[in-house]
């Protein structure tokens, strides 16, 4: 993070070095990313005067983030000025259902999916961050070697958002929309090109959950948010990985 400067800014200066990488007829398909604060506000906060409540982020001791593989179009679009409490229902949904249940989990309590709040309160209590391996937008579906590509060529961008500007300790790498191969795709991707330094620290939980006990770190290997299946098993089941992960390792955050 930029010394005296606030996370947004610090995100705008990094994706504004990170274009510079990139030739200008490509540019304008970038879309920026990282803590997404506008779903807080009734009103869209003004970009030239931002007054953002960092303390929510920064004072929480679960900073959840969602990893995932690129943006569905929207070129040249900011996640960060989006209302995340409307929008794709089912995408916007899971992330806000696993939010919450990632946040209120305890060892002697694991919600239910119908216990969960409704989307739009969620997204007032608890801030979102997410960030995408490829910046380019892309569509309804993901190459993944393209992904990789774009993920191995940025990756020192991805390492300064999250682990210098950000620094969350809980990350759900949400995979493909394919249950096979590349399940754990995203999971690689932040193994080997977010947190290669410290690859070696991290302890396999459960099928979810792998956690690097000396950083305090924890990486969840889940669907992707859209992932065409049963909601209250896709909501739950990750859930239940993280309170089995609580269960087994004394997790107090």
């Amino acid at each position: 993070m930029i010394e005296n400067c606030t996370i947004y800014e610090s995100e705008v200066a990094l994706f504004e070095n990170l274009r510079q990488t990139y030739p200008e007829d490509t540019r304008g398909r970038i879309v920026d990313d990282g803590l997404c604060w506008a779903a807080i506000s009734k009103k869209m906060p003004d970009k030239s005067n931002r007054n953002w409540p960092e303390c929510l982020w920064t004072e929480s001791k679960r900073r959840v983030l969602f990893f995932l593989k690129e943006p569905n179009k929207n070129e040249g679009e900011d996640y960060k000025d989006w209302d995340w409490s409307d929008g794709s229902r089912t995408f916007g949904n899971v992330l806000a259902y696993w939010l919450e249940g990632l946040m209120i989990t305890r060892a002697d309590y694991c919600p239910k999916y119908m216990e969960i709040s409704t989307r739009k309160n969620i997204f007032k209590k608890y801030p979102l961050a997410i960030v995408n391996a490829k910046k380019i937008a892309g569509g309804s579906s993901a190459n993944w070697n393209t992904v990789w590509k774009y993920a191995e060529r940025d990756k020192f961008f991805l390492y300064k958002q999250i682990r210098e500007i950000l620094k969350p300790n809980i990350i759900v790498c949400g995979g493909s929309n394919d249950t096979g191969i590349y399940f754990r795709k995203v999971l690689s991707i932040a193994f080997d090109c977010i947190f290669q330094d410290i690859k070696d620290g991290f302890r396999k939980i459960n099928n979810w959950c792998y956690y690097n006990f000396e950083e305090e770190i924890l990486l969840i290997d889940s669907y992707h948010p859209s992932f065409i299946m049963d909601e209250q098993e896709k909501i739950e089941s990750l859930i239940n990985g993280f309170h089995d992960f609580i269960l087994k390792t004394g997790y107090k955050y």
